[in-house]
């Protein structure tokens, strides 16, 4: 593994801090599942697979080969101190995460004599956008506060805290796939035509709607015995946005003791029940291509590169 980063700091009135830097790295030879028995030329089935040229093997057989990765970054984060009863933190990073295949999957075309090169192509995780706020902020009202230190309004008011995180990212990116009988070349995947110009419509369809993510024209099956020119992972899902919030007060319990106190606590995960989307349907020849059908559990959503 090949990193380099260099970062600017740079203190800020009211307390703030600003960082910037670039980051970057390089992995050489990280090991990738390759379909070593794969056929060497479209059309062709199993005949060219190179186990069946020279034993008869048609049947899988998965090694190892070795390929690279690259990410390069611009990260940006904005802290405030602690002051005032007052502290957050925002960050945002702008980046591109490439590889030839991912840790869930091979390489999709394997054996196709010149066409490894089109294994390259976006990580799965490779959100372009992601930016991450948490605050914490102690209510102006109460003892020691610039506001209602003594009577009614301090016993209700004070003591208060409001904290939470906030998470915007962009979407996932997705390979536009076709059948890989249209290949009829054994072991290795099938991706679509690119025949116009991918647009992002950006409409959620439900589970049984018929609205678009994409202009799923710009995409078709490719002819027969040809390899699709479509690229890897080239087109994003959709984005997400989550806000955790939580609110609490900590009432001191003299009779046990200068430390003792009894604490209420409400927690919010997902605080405005934002819906979380998986990628569209990606295969060209499915009734429902283009379409977004199905959330995604909050759990599986911060999938970061």
């Amino acid at each position: 593994m090949q990193s380099w980063n260099f970062a600017i700091q740079r203190t800020l009135p009211m307390v703030f801090t600003l960082d910037l830097a670039y980051v970057g790295n390089h992995g050489v030879n990280n090991q990738s599942r390759w379909e070593y028995n794969a056929a060497q030329v479209p059309g062709t089935g199993n005949s060219t697979r190179p186990l069946n040229v020279l034993w008869g093997r048609t049947q899988s057989t998965r090694t190892r080969t070795g390929t690279h990765t690259y990410y390069n970054a611009l990260q940006m984060k904005l802290d405030r101190r602690f002051s005032n009863g007052f502290s957050m933190t925002n960050a945002y990073t702008w980046a591109k995460a490439l590889n030839f295949s991912d840790d869930t999957g091979g390489l999709s075309v394997s054996g196709i004599q010149g066409a490894f090169m089109t294994n390259k192509g976006r990580m799965n995780q490779d959100r372009r956008h992601v930016w991450v706020s948490s605050y914490s902020y102690e209510l102006p009202f109460g003892k020691n506060k610039p506001f209602l230190q003594t009577g009614p309004g301090r016993w209700v008011l004070g003591g208060w805290q409001l904290q939470g995180i906030v998470s915007i990212m962009s979407g996932e990116p997705f390979t536009i796939r076709a059948p890989s009988s249209t290949l009829n070349a054994g072991g290795n995947q099938q991706r679509a035509d690119v025949v116009g110009t991918p647009e992002r419509i950006g409409e959620i369809a439900g589970p049984s709607g018929d609205a678009l993510w994409f202009t799923t024209k710009a995409f078709a099956i490719p002819k027969q015995d040809t390899l699709g020119n479509a690229g890897r992972e080239i087109f994003d899902g959709p984005g997400l946005f989550n806000w955790d919030f939580s609110v609490f007060r900590m009432f001191p319990v003299p009779q046990l003791g200068e430390q003792a106190a009894i604490t209420f606590r409400l927690e919010s995960f997902n605080f405005t029940n934002t819906p979380h989307f998986n990628n569209p349907n990606s295969d060209v020849a499915n009734r429902n291509f283009g379409r977004v059908q199905t959330a995604v559990r909050i759990s599986d959503s911060f999938n970061l590169a």
